[in-house]
């Protein structure tokens, strides 16, 4: 009997020296997954830098108060660097040459001068993953430094842009930040009494800078 009692007094303390670690590893599991969610959580809203090269053709149809509207073949080069966050293009900076030719012409023999020079754009909007790769839509704004072939008459003018982009990942080992970039970029310029819309097709690569990796 007194063996029974003394054994129903250890009970509690055995009790408590039993389930203390195995509440302490519980807690400590948990820790450890929050953390780990909480780490993936910050990673998934840092901040990925990518710098891309790309090149594109496009047709350019303009118009002019009694004119009429009349095409001319495009194509533009250049660097963008971009800042995104989660499903966010922050911002995307794009600098470069540009050259439109001069248009066809028109019953009466008129056509638009051609002209080139160098752009600049600014553009925000949204990146969404699609299988292994991902699809930005970004509209924004710009200007164009332009001469006008075989005249000496400079133009700055604005333009209004928007974007289509498709992101796909080499996937090859040791180049995991290097991705093709294919666009579909539209821009619509205020060239004084003239307005050009231009759309194309453009090819370019891109690579995310800094140790974070793909996002």
């Amino acid at each position: 009997m007194g063996t029974v009692k003394g054994l129903k007094a250890l009970s509690l303390p055995l009790l408590v020296l039993c389930l203390g670690p195995l509440a302490g590893a519980e807690s400590a599991i948990v820790e450890a997954a929050g953390a780990d969610a909480a780490g993936k959580g910050d990673r998934g809203a840092a901040i990925v830098v990518r710098l891309s090269t790309e090149a594109s053709g496009a047709a350019a149809l303009s118009r002019e108060d009694e004119r009429p509207l009349l095409a001319a073949p495009a194509g533009s080069y250049g660097l963008a660097f971009s800042l995104l966050r989660g499903p966010w293009v922050i911002a995307r900076a794009g600098l470069g040459g540009f050259g439109v030719s001069a248009s066809g012409h028109d019953e009466n023999l008129f056509s638009y001068r051609g002209y080139s020079g160098l752009y600049a754009n600014l553009a925000t909007g949204l990146s969404l993953p699609l299988g292994f790769a991902e699809v930005q839509a970004v509209v924004g704004g710009g200007l164009k430094a332009s001469l006008y072939s075989k005249t000496s008459l400079v133009s700055v003018f604005p333009q209004a842009t928007a974007e289509l982009r498709l992101v796909a990942p080499l996937g090859i080992r040791g180049m995991e930040s290097f991705s093709l970039d294919f666009a579909v970029p539209f821009a619509y310029s205020f060239r004084g009494g003239a307005r050009t819309i231009e759309a194309g097709l453009s090819l370019g690569a891109s690579v995310e800078l800094g140790k974070g990796g793909r996002r």
